[in-house]
């Protein structure tokens, strides 16, 4: 369009009227505009029927409009016009035929007619200039008044205009800000991005890149968005790449994530439980039979004499942290075990890591359903003295039999001597009589060996060693008919008292 071309800073224009006829065609026109020392502006009119011949064609004219055709014209000047008014570079002619000043934001190029500031610019005092980089002047179209090109409009902070003479600026791009309207897109640096256009409603949004939040990164430029830390890694800087989370630590898994700062450092694993691998999104617990004392190393086998409790009794990752001891009385001499033994029946326990030892003779170890602790597995019994066992590995004792006595528990029962007797079991309570057998009583006598019992000395004889055979009293002597032993330890004469017991002093 012309009032794009055109620029009048300080013309002054000389309005010629025709004033005989119209004119025929352009060029008999251009004879007219050769005369004249400035540019020949308006329209002209060919085979007219007007009343008069005039520098513009009205609407009522017949005939067809040449020349220019302007489509922003505010202000016409009608056909009555005064002829031969010059008005300097700022005025035009008004509807009195008086030199009036062109409005600010508007420009005359006839200095007869008005028009809207052409795209991209403002106009004051009649004259018109670029808008410059980081403004903006709307189109012609959308504007109704004089006033709204007075001056270039200002681009909004956060949007861009980076050229001159534009109707219009622009959204900051994706990935990018904008801190000078003036200037085209930066890119976002490192750890920031910049939200799509399909997200952003104020042009202030587009000022600065948005900082990605702790635990989150982007390491590129240019970018719209930020990502969480991936499973297994952790993320300290938001502009640098994730970093692997080394052994002993783990992320957990993205889908377990609600907040970027759950990426800003690797999860220490709980002591007793373990991780041995980098990159790793969780955790093992010490495995059966092992110890874990350092969460980033491989679990240890448990030694001989301590055991690890299987995974379905453990609640804690703390309780994999060491092995355990063995009660003392109970074994476990092998490596790697999840539990221990109780000390088997005959045998003892006295060193956890060892194989059980056999109880020997003179010593016994109960049935394991008679033991409720560890600690009876120490050591074996002792037989109680006056009772025995001979032979090793064994769970319980004996009573000494009939005639029979036990002074050493580890040794098989001996026979009762000749006057001396046992009594029978049913008449015992407790193994300390069976240590040694009763000697007879003098008076009586016993002379076999393991017996339960003895015998009263006959009438005529007499019983000093209870252990020889009564002996016959000598002529002229008798024993005491009694049921008593004492009273046939010796023989009397009857008027000179004891007279001993032959054979047996």
């Amino acid at each position: 369009m012309r009032s794009q071309k055109m620029h009048a800073a300080s013309l002054f224009v000389t309005v010629f009227i025709f004033t005989a006829k119209a004119v025929a065609s352009e060029s008999e026109c251009q004879q007219y505009c050769s005369q004249l020392t400035n540019p020949c502006i308006g329209f002209y009119n060919v085979e007219s029927n007007c009343d008069k011949a005039a520098s513009l064609c009205l609407q009522d004219c017949i005939g067809e409009n040449q020349g220019p055709k302007f489509t922003n014209l505010l202000h016409q000047q009608p056909d009555s016009l005064a002829r031969n008014i010059i008005c300097s570079s700022d005025e035009y002619v008004n509807n009195n035929n008086q030199c009036a000043k062109v409005p600010d934001g508007c420009i005359s190029w006839d200095n007869q007619d008005i028009w809207l500031c052409p795209d991209g610019k403002y106009c004051k005092n009649n004259q018109q200039w670029l808008c410059s980089a980081g403004e903006y002047q709307k189109s012609e179209a959308s504007r109704y008044y004089c006033s709204d090109a007075a001056s270039c409009k200002t681009v909004p902070a956060g949007c861009y205009q980076n050229l001159t003479g534009q109707i219009t600026y622009y959204a900051c791009d994706e990935g990018h800000y904008c801190p000078n309207v003036a200037q085209a897109p930066q890119k976002c640096p490192l750890g920031t991005y910049q939200t799509p256009l399909s997200k952003r409603y104020y042009c202030n949004e587009g000022s600065s890149c948005k900082s990605v939040p702790a635990g989150c990164y982007q390491n590129k430029e240019a970018q719209i968005d930020y990502n969480s830390c991936p499973d297994g890694h952790y993320c300290p800087s938001p502009s640098g790449s994730p970093i692997i989370c080394p052994e002993g630590t783990y992320q957990t898994p993205l889908n377990k994530r609600y907040y970027c700062n759950e990426g800003s450092s690797c999860k220490s694993v709980p002591s007793g439980c373990y991780q041995n691998q980098p990159g790793e999104t969780t955790y093992y617990a010490c495995p059966e039979g092992h110890f874990c004392p350092t969460a980033s190393g491989n679990p240890i086998i448990c030694a001989a004499g301590t055991y690890q409790t299987p995974l379905s009794k453990r609640y804690y990752c703390n309780e994999g942290e060491n092995c355990k001891s063995v009660p003392s009385g109970c074994y476990q001499n092998e490596t790697g075990q999840a539990n221990y033994y109780a000390c088997p029946e005959g045998h003892y326990c006295d060193v956890a890591s060892e194989a059980p030892k056999i109880c020997p003779a003179g010593t016994y170890q109960t049935k394991l359903s008679s033991r409720y602790y560890c600690n009876e597995g120490e050591s074996c019994k002792s037989v109680p003295y006056g009772c025995y066992q001979n032979e090793s590995g064994r769970v319980d004792y004996y009573a000494c039999p009939e005639g029979h006595y036990c002074a050493v528990a580890s040794e098989a029962p001996k026979k009762c001597p000749a006057g001396t007797y046992q009594n029978p079991l049913s008449k015992r309570y407790y193994c300390s009589e069976g240590a040694s057998c009763d000697p007879v009583p003098s008076g009586c006598y016993q002379t076999q060996e393991g017996t339960t019992t003895y015998y009263g000395c006959p009438e005529g004889y007499c019983c000093k060693d209870p252990s020889k055979p009564p002996a016959l009293c000598p002529s002229g002597s008798t024993s005491y008919k009694s049921d008593y032993c004492s009273d046939h330890k010796t023989c009397y004469q009857p008027g000179y008292g004891d007279v001993g017991c032959p054979g047996h002093e």
